[in-house]
């Protein structure tokens, strides 16, 4: 009889745990809100809810892509994604894309398939470009709020 009660309680307990667990701490698919994916050649936003793709723009495989800091809430910037050498300005609350530029590389340059990095404060990016004639690689740094290119 005493293993029965032992048996009992444990699973008793173990029934509360998980209610307890359930009520205080939600978990990750419960949020609400939205994704930036990658499927097809293209980037989506996907509405964690209904699970809805709403297309941003091309990006090929062999591009990269860097979200900025704004798409994550990290910073009250909007939310801008570099795919390639395409800059989409991307309104996740209306899960729509409201611009769409080429990130300037100058005259006798040429755009270099290397990962653009954004900086902390979310309006900052930058990424290399080569020089056509010597093959020199430069740094660019781009103020996506301005539209203005600082060459380094």
């Amino acid at each position: 009889m005493r293993p029965q009660i032992q048996n009992l309680l444990f699973w008793v307990g173990a029934i509360v745990i998980v209610v307890a667990a359930t009520i205080f701490y939600q978990p990750a698919a419960a949020k609400t809100g939205s994704l930036l994916i990658w499927m097809n050649n293209r980037i989506y936003i996907m509405d964690i809810d209904t699970l809805v793709l709403d297309r941003v723009g091309a990006v090929g495989a062999d591009e990269l892509i860097a979200p900025s800091p704004g798409c994550s809430g990290l910073t009250t910037t909007p939310c801008w994604v570099i795919g390639g050498q395409r800059l989409y300005q991307v309104n996740q609350e209306r899960n729509n894309i409201s611009q769409e530029k080429l990130l300037p590389i100058g005259a006798d340059y040429r755009w270099i398939n290397s990962k653009a990095s954004w900086s902390p404060d979310g309006i900052h990016v930058a990424y290399s470009v080569q020089n056509n004639t010597d093959t020199l690689a430069e740094l660019r740094i781009y103020n996506a709020l301005s539209g203005e290119t600082v060459l380094t």
